[in-house]
């Protein structure tokens, strides 16, 4: 996906910075423009969009009313340095691009894809290919846009070459559809939330004089966790919004996860989700319009695959076709780093989940996230990780959930006593396979009505106070 948003990323510089002959540093030819038609610029009427963001693969809603005046109808510039294209600083751009690729002299309309800035460009995926673009933009209330052919030249492969005194060939290597890139964690500071549970109990703690107890919370409260958004989140697009906004306020990056799946938890604890698939593609959309092209790190649908068993056939059809569409949506936004969750090494065989990691569309993500919400250690998640990644042609790339596995694994995955807080967040995981070690389960929040905890998701004092003594650090 991300390579797509790139070709449109490319033609962009095309039309607007009139770079057409603008070599790229890649194996194939500058692609060629075919066809153009004008520039079309033209006011909207006053629009309240609510209820009517640009999602990816939805109509764009226009309102009816009076038109603006005195509005900069300027298309956004586009500049490129290396592989990088930065859009002009203008206020309010949102962009996006519909794309169409041209197949026997007929038109295939493919999908929609939002234009940031600070895209790196790839042109591999069309090469060889006549694609059709709709570029569009809105600028302060005003939009344009234009329609272009280009003719992306076929790559050219790279000649056998010999190393060494063996005078043994190298064999050419095939482009893969997806290259994951450097660690998008690594140099990130993570943010954590002024306000959260533990936070609070901490300072509750202060002001009762209890001491002792809020340096323990401080363990927790201190260090940056993962925000949650499922079917107890009204507005998506504006929850995520706001999250993503405050964590770009401190100059962080904040770690999300996407839990609302319909048939969630086969029945468990956590039951519920969306409504219905048409309602989680819905979710979705509002996420990624939230995100807005902001950089965050998303992890998606923690437990689905490897419980995937416990659902109908129809269930786990529309399971696959959902986290495709969910993977293939979220990383539209290029500064997204995009996990698919793969449950623990307890769980499902390495094999078994490689390949249904490929099924929901693990080419198109930076990787797989585990041991949410789990206590596995950090040795045997790593482990197993290395055997799924091993098994998808070491491809992909992981995270690990080390927030409660400071003590290893207990006798019950919820709410286990004697647990203790692992390995503080961070990117200097010192295996290049694993991106990061991250706290995407909140410590203190129980895990259900188990071992005396109270509801899914409810803070628990005692239960957070009892990770914190027995805290890894």
């Amino acid at each position: 996906m991300r390579s797509l948003r790139v070709g449109a990323l490319a033609l962009a510089v095309l039309l607007v910075c009139g770079a057409g002959s603008a070599a790229i540093a890649d194996a194939a030819a500058p692609p060629a423009l075919l066809v153009s038609s004008p520039l079309l610029s033209a006011g909207l009427a006053q629009t309240s969009n609510k209820g009517h963001g640009h999602h990816a693969g939805k109509r764009h809603h226009k309102h009816a009313g009076k038109r603006h005046h005195g509005v900069d109808r300027r298309a956004p510039k586009l500049s490129r340095k290396g592989m990088t294209l930065t859009w002009s600083a203008l206020h309010g751009v949102s962009t996006y691009v519909i794309r169409e690729v041209v197949k026997h002299g007929k038109k295939k309309h493919i999908d929609v894809y939002y234009v940031v800035k600070g895209t790196h460009v790839d042109t591999h995926d069309h090469a060889g290919r006549t694609v059709a673009f709709r570029v569009r933009a809105k600028v302060k209330g005003a939009h344009w846009s234009t329609k272009v052919l280009i003719r992306y030249p076929a790559l050219k492969k790279p000649h056998p070459t010999t190393s060494g005194t063996s005078g043994q060939a190298t064999p050419s290597v095939a482009v893969p559809v997806v290259t994951p890139s450097g660690d998008p964690i690594a140099g990130q500071k993570l943010y954590v939330d002024p306000n959260s549970d533990a936070v609070q109990a901490m300072q509750q703690a202060t002001a009762a004089g209890q001491t002792a107890n809020a340096a323990l919370l401080n363990k927790i409260a201190g260090q940056p966790e993962a925000e949650w958004f499922g079917d107890w989140t009204s507005n998506p697009q504006a929850d995520v919004g706001s999250w993503v906004s405050a964590a770009a306020a401190t100059g962080a990056e904040p770690v999300i996860v996407a839990y609302d799946l319909p048939w969630l938890d086969c029945g468990g604890y956590s039951a519920g989700g969306a409504s219905s698939p048409a309602a989680y593609e819905t979710f979705i959309n509002g996420m990624v319009a939230g995100l807005a092209g902001r950089r965050a790190i998303v992890i998606v649908e923690p437990d689905a695959l490897p419980e995937l068993s416990c659902l109908s056939s129809s269930e786990q059809t529309s399971y696959y076709q959902l986290l495709n569409y969910a993977v293939d949506t979220l990383t539209t936004d290029p500064l997204a780093a995009v996990y698919l969750d793969s449950g623990n090494a307890t769980w499902q065989s390495a094999a078994t989940m490689a390949s249904r990691l490929q099924q929901a569309g693990i080419a198109k993500a930076r990787g797989f996230s585990l041991n949410v919400s789990n206590f596995d250690t950090t040795a045997s998640e790593t482990a197993y990780g290395e055997a799924i990644n091993s098994a998808l042609g070491n491809t992909s790339h992981f995270v690990i959930d080390t927030s409660r596995n400071g003590q290893g694994p207990g006798d019950t995955w919820c709410n286990p006593p004697g647990r203790g807080l692992g390995a503080p967040p961070t990117a200097n995981t010192g295996n290049s396979q694993i991106d990061a070690y991250l706290w995407i389960k909140d410590p203190g929040q129980s895990d259900g009505t188990c071992n005396g905890g109270p509801g899914a998701g409810t803070w628990w004092t005692s239960y957070a106070l009892g990770l914190a003594s027995n805290a890894a650090f």
